[in-house]
């Protein structure tokens, strides 16, 4: 299988990384900056490429990981679907095109897999297993991280979270609603509040309040900012029955036991081999990157159903348009 991973910056080569452990077939990279192809040839020993179409020259290509910015998403993907190329595409932010890329995907034969990496951890996967039963549940969720400490290695002026279409409150709320949406029943309705709270300079409010509504009864309060200067992941889920704590790493994962008083960790599955990356913050788990990357070959090579599909992303895209005024309510 030949795996081409388009776009790389920072999860481009994440991905690189990942595919090799696989040991799926070869990988290419394809970028139109030089000096990025000529780093990553060298801290990942793969060829490297300018174009899909310089690459498509010498090799043919079986599927493609979607890495560039958001924006860019929707051309490069039609250009794999009607190639033929199974797509793994990174989280889009818009949802410009979705018909055309369905029709395309569906008419081509082509797999279309939409990256939602928290619903393959090993916590969301308990959460959705011990809660399904669960009734009249309340969450309590937080994240936060300073704009600047998330890519510490470049300005936050230099990539996509600069813009206010792709901007770093609506990433979050992209990377986080999904799973909220499977543990907790599909979303009915969102109240939001937002403001300005700091000096970053961003076209866009930075500190986010969302109550979230679900169709079962279910319901949450969710905030998420970029000016915490502690990098933060707060969350907890309760009702009658149970109450779960998690700070978002597995070691934080735990239970209040009610007859004997106190927290008790939650035991899990066994993780991956895959160390954590020190760039990131703690609750970046790279694990749960490598068991979607995992899904994305279950399902062209298996036909294993994604957890996450295009039309699931199209509404929750449509419930972040909704909240920053983008669609009526």
């Amino acid at each position: 299988m030949n795996i081409a991973v388009i776009g790389l910056g920072s999860m481009g080569k994440r991905r690189v990384r990942l595919i090799s452990l696989e040991q799926k077939g070869t990988v290419f990279g394809v970028e139109s900056d030089a000096a990025r192809r000529r780093q990553c040839e060298e801290e990942c020993a793969i060829t490297c490429y300018g174009s899909m179409d310089a690459l498509r020259a010498e090799h043919p290509v079986d599927c493609a990981f979607v890495c560039t910015s958001p924006l860019s998403h929707h051309a490069i993907i039609k250009d794999c679907l009607q190639h033929g190329e199974h797509v793994f595409t990174e989280i889009n932010l818009v949802k410009d095109g979705y018909g055309e890329l369905m029709e395309l995907s569906g008419r081509t034969g082509a797999k279309l897999f939409l990256s939602s990496t928290p619903l393959y951890s090993r916590e969301v996967s308990w959460l959705r297993n011990t809660l399904r039963t669960e009734r009249n549940l309340s969450y309590l969720y937080h994240i936060g991280q300073y704009l600047p400490d998330w890519h510490p290695w470049e300005s936050y002026k230099h990539f996509f979270v600069a813009d206010a279409r792709t901007n770093a409150c609506r990433e979050i709320f992209a990377i986080e609603l999904p799973w909220l949406a499977k543990v907790y029943g599909k979303i009915t309705d969102i109240s939001f509040r937002r403001k300005k709270a700091s000096a970053l300079d961003v076209p866009y409010d930075d500190v986010c309040f969302a109550t979230v509504m679900h169709e079962n009864g279910n319901s949450g309060m969710f905030c998420v900012d970029v000016v915490s200067r502690k990098a933060v992941h707060t969350f907890e889920t309760f009702n009658e029955n149970l109450h779960v704590f998690w700070n978002g790493t597995p070691e934080s994962f735990s239970a209040y036991n009610t007859q004997k008083k106190c927290l008790e960790r939650i035991p899990l599955a066994a993780a991956g081999s895959v160390g954590h990356d020190a760039r990131y913050a703690d609750f970046i788990i790279e694990d749960d990157y490598l068991q979607e990357v995992r899904a994305f070959f279950d399902y062209i090579e298996r036909d294993v159903p994604p957890l996450h599909t295009i039309q699931d992303d199209a509404g929750i895209i449509g419930w972040i348009d909704t909240m920053e005024g983008l669609a009526p309510a």
